[in-house]
C-alpha cells in the first residue's frame, strides 16, 4: 500500500502557520521568523515524516539543483578526496553533485591520438552533465584543451575549472573561473631540500605518456640553478615501475634521490627500491608530489609535496557560488593555490 506523501500544507495546518512560513523555515530562509515558531514547525515536520519535494523545488527555481563535476578518475587518492570535499561543499550551498569520469580509453603509442581522444572524452563528459540541466559545472583540466570548443560547450553555464595549466585562467579573455594549483612552488622546495642534504643524482618518476608539467620543470630548474645535471626521467605504466626502478638502482652511478609525480608512483618506486635491498632513507631518499593516504601510511612516512585539497575545493565552490548568485557575464576570476613541502622520515643525506 502506497503511503500518503506529507505536504508543506499538511505541516502548516498541523503547526497552525501559513505554508509560506513552513517553506521559509524548512529552506532556512527569512531570519525574522521567531525562533519559537521555527522550532514548532521543525518539530511538526519531523513528527509527520515530511520529506522535501526536490522536483518541485527545482521546477520553481528553474534548474535541476545539480552541480556537475568532471574528473579524470576517482581511483587516485587525490581525486577521490577532492570529489568528497566538493560533494560536501556543494551540498552545503544547496546543490547535489553529479560526476562524470573522463574515459579516454587505453594508452596509445601515438601522443596525438591519445590527446585527441582525451579532448573528445572531456567534451563528451561535459555534454552528458549538461543534459541534466545542471545549474553549474566544475571540471578538472587534465591536459590542454581546445579553448574554443570548450567555450562553446559551457556557454551560459556557470563554470569553474580546476587544474595545473598555468595559462588557462590568466588569458585576457578567460573562458571561465579557474582555480590554479601551482605545483611548481610546491615541488621546488622539495628539490632544494634534497640538494641541501647533499644529493647530486636525481630521478623523476612519472606515468607513461605524461606531459612535462610544473613538477618536472621545478626539478629541472632547481638542479640547473644548483649547477647539477638534469634528473633521470622514468615514464612508466604503474605495474612496470618497480622493475624500471630496479634497473636504474643497479647502475654504478644510480640516483640517490627519487621524486615521484604522485603517491601511486611513489609506492611503486618504494617497492622497486626495497626489492633491491636499498634502505629508505639510509641509502636513498624518496619524495612524493602528492602527500595523500599512501604517503602517510608507508614506513618511513614519505616526505611529500602536500596538495591542499580543502583549499582547492573551497576555492572552486566559492567561485561557483559567487557565479550562481551574481551576474554570469561578470569577468572570470583566477585563484591560485600553492601546495607546500613537508619533510618527513624518507629523506636524509645520501648513503651511497
Amino acid at each position: 500500500m502506497r503511503h500518503k506523501r506529507i505536504r508543506m500544507l499538511d505541516v502548516a495546518q498541523e503547526a497552525g502557520v501559513s505554508s509560506t512560513t513552513v517553506s521559509y523555515v524548512l529552506n532556512g530562509q527569512d531570519a525574522t521568523i521567531p525562533q519559537q515558531t521555527r522550532e514548532r514547525v521543525l518539530a511538526v515536520a519531523e513528527k509527520m515524516g515530511y520529506r522535501a519535494n526536490r522536483m518541485a523545488q527545482q521546477l520553481a527555481r528553474q534548474d535541476s539543483g545539480i552541480v556537475g563535476l568532471l574528473v579524470p578518475n576517482i581511483e587516485a587518492p587525490f581525486f577521490a578526496a577532492l570529489t568528497t570535499q566538493l560533494n560536501s561543499l556543494t551540498s552545503s550551498i544547496g546543490y547535489r553533485l553529479m560526476f562524470e569520469i573522463v574515459d579516454a580509453g587505453p594508452i596509445e603509442d601515438d601522443d596525438a591520438v591519445l590527446h585527441a581522444r582525451e579532448q573528445t572524452a572531456v567534451l563528451r563528459g561535459i555534454d552528458q552533465l549538461l543534459e541534466w540541466n545542471t545549474a553549474g559545472l566544475l571540471f578538472w583540466l587534465h591536459r590542454q584543451i581546445d579553448r574554443e570548443k570548450l567555450r562553446s560547450s559551457i556557454r551560459g553555464v556557470p563554470t569553474v575549472g580546476i587544474g595545473v595549466d598555468t595559462s588557462f585562467g590568466r588569458e585576457e579573455h578567460a573562458i571561465c573561473d579557474y582555480v590554479y594549483v601551482n605545483q611548481y612552488w610546491g615541488t621546488r622546495p622539495a628539490v632544494e631540500h634534497l640538494i641541501a642534504l647533499g644529493h647530486h643524482r636525481f630521478c623523476f618518476v612519472a606515468p607513461l605518456k605524461s606531459l612535462i608539467d610544473a613538477r618536472q620543470q621545478a626539478v629541472h630548474d632547481a638542479l640547473a640553478d644548483a649547477g647539477l645535471p638534469p634528473p633521470q626521467i622514468v615514464e612508466s605504466e604503474l605495474q612496470q615501475t618497480p622493475d624500471r626502478i630496479k634497473e636504474i638502482a643497479q647502475a654504478r652511478d644510480r640516483p640517490t634521490a627519487y621524486l615521484c609525480v604522485d603517491d601511486h608512483q611513489a609506492l611503486a618506486t618504494y617497492s622497486g627500491l626495497r626489492g633491491m635491498g636499498l634502505r629508505i632513507p639510509e641509502d636513498v631518499s624518496l619524495v612524493s608530489c602528492d602527500g595523500g593516504l599512501i604517503a602517510n601510511s608507508l614506513v618511513p612516512r614519505l616526505s611529500s609535496v602536500i596538495l591542499p585539497i580543502n583549499e582547492i575545493a573551497q576555492s572552486a565552490v566559492g567561485l561557483l557560488r559567487d557565479r550562481l548568485d551574481s551576474d554570469p557575464s561578470a569577468p572570470a576570476r583566477c585563484l591560485e593555490v600553492k601546495p607546500h613541502f613537508e619533510a618527513r622520515q624518507s629523506t636524509a643525506p645520501p648513503g651511497v
